[in-house]
């Protein structure tokens, strides 16, 4: 069970580095049914939590969290206050079952508003493609919750896109939505035959769809762009940054990825995968992810001609002192992907293990040091894989992962993936020092 009220475990988890004046991250434990403890029969996976760490959204065909389900993958929300009834904990994201599988949830800071992606025809998309789709709660009698779903990924003219739109991010505010899309009828003049990068105004479906894969003079970019992390864009919606095959500002002219970082405000496209001397780099770039407040950036780059070199494979630009930083690589671990990062530069990505017949594992980065998430209670790593899906509040004090991992938690037998939560451990010591129990 994953209210802090009823603890299902306070342990701390290892620390991987030499000890630190950070805390520790505590393993709170597992998605489980709130009322009965009763862990899912089904899989639980896909996790985001909310800028202010309230609620854990994720997908799940589990028949027994408390909420209805039809076998698919089905959007949930998991309330973590305790002021929220155990009945009332577990609710569907979503105006109904959906008839197709759901995924990718990307929530706004204070939970209200949740973006993702779905197979489902049910909620207004009308198309045989993957859509991406925007969640509204609303307050219903006796303090329950529904929430209202609207289509994102709209074609011109109310018509249906032409092909799949996916890996939605919603800005911290609610209002802006940026997706991935192959459809090339969601704005005019949309003729690169490669996908784009979107966003629209969730204040304003009806409204005009903008196209962020452009350079500084607004032309479209003509080579692909790739997949987006679900904290692609910022707080308030200003930036966005995106990965893409284009030889603009400055970037490598090669067929490489890079990473961009478009401002909506000043109209410009700026190249973020470069080394600190200003030389593009030589190497692939993806996974691109912001923090809220705009500060850091961080992916993933094969790059291997900036100094030092990054073991994990991971970097992170911090743009108020425009420097790069290339992230080492924890203990008996190798290449690192899909780090997300918090606004004071904490970050958390899946790293994957040099040690024979040891999965991925999930890791925090913070203060200088790593805090592996994944510990086994008598293992130091857990038995299966974590972290293929992570994420962490606006302040980096806790962080949702996935796993395979049968031995993070005491009685773990359903065989599936699981949904985890660390907080802090200090902010962990506030609630029980301000009488939280």
């Amino acid at each position: 069970m994953l209210r802090i009220a009823q603890l299902l475990l306070v342990a701390l988890t290892a620390l991987v580095f030499a000890p630190s004046l950070f805390a520790q991250p505590v393993l709170i434990g597992r998605i489980t049914n709130p009322l009965t403890d009763a862990q899912a029969n089904g899989t639980v996976r896909d996790p985001a939590l909310s800028g202010d760490g309230r609620y854990i959204y994720f997908v799940s065909d589990a028949g027994n969290l408390g909420a209805s389900n039809n076998g698919g993958l089905n959007l949930f929300r998991y309330d973590l206050s305790a002021a929220t009834p155990p009945a009332n904990t577990v609710v569907l994201a979503m105006t109904g079952l959906g008839n197709g599988n759901s995924f990718a949830p990307s929530a706004s800071a204070g939970g209200n508003r949740v973006a993702f992606e779905s197979l489902s025809s049910n909620f207004g998309g009308g198309s045989p493609f993957t859509d991406v789709f925007v969640s509204e709660a609303f307050p219903l009698p006796q303090g329950e919750v529904g929430f209202d779903t609207f289509l994102v990924s709209r074609g011109l003219g109310g018509v249906a896109p032409n092909e799949q739109s996916r890996f939605a991010s919603i800005s911290a505010d609610g209002r802006y939505i940026v997706f991935f899309s192959d459809a090339s009828n969601l704005v005019v003049g949309d003729s690169n035959n490669a996908p784009d990068i979107f966003l629209a105004d969730a204040d304003n479906l009806a409204g005009a769809t903008e196209r962020i894969s452009v350079d500084s003079n607004e032309t479209p970019i003509s080579g692909p762009s790739r997949a987006l992390s679900n904290h692609a864009i910022s707080s308030d919606g200003r930036y966005v940054v995106f990965a893409a095959d284009a030889a603009i500002a400055g970037a490598n002219p090669g067929n490489l990825e890079d990473v961009f970082l478009r401002d909506r405000s000043a109209g410009t496209t700026s190249l973020i995968s470069q080394c600190n001397g200003g030389a593009a780099f030589v190497g692939s770039s993806d996974q691109a992810a912001i923090s809220p407040n705009g500060r850091y950036v961080v992916f993933r780059s094969f790059a291997n001609n900036c100094g030092a070199v990054s073991g994990s494979h991971v970097f992170m630009r911090d743009r108020q002192t425009n420097t790069l930083s290339s992230l080492p690589v924890p203990p008996q671990s190798t290449i690192c992907e899909e780090p997300r990062v918090a606004d004071d530069g904490a970050l958390v990505m899946q790293c994957a293990s040099t040690e024979v017949g040891v999965a991925q594992q999930a890791y925090l980065y913070r203060g200088g040091f790593f805090y592996r998430l994944s510990t086994a209670l008598v293992n130091p790593n857990g038995n299966n894989t974590s972290g293929s899906y992570l994420d962490l509040s606006s302040d980096g004090n806790s962080v949702v992962f996935d796993s395979t991992a049968t031995d993070l938690v005491t009685g773990d037998t359903n065989a599936v993936s699981d949904v985890f939560l660390t907080v802090d451990f200090n902010v962990l010591n506030l609630l029980f020092t301000d009488g939280f129990e």
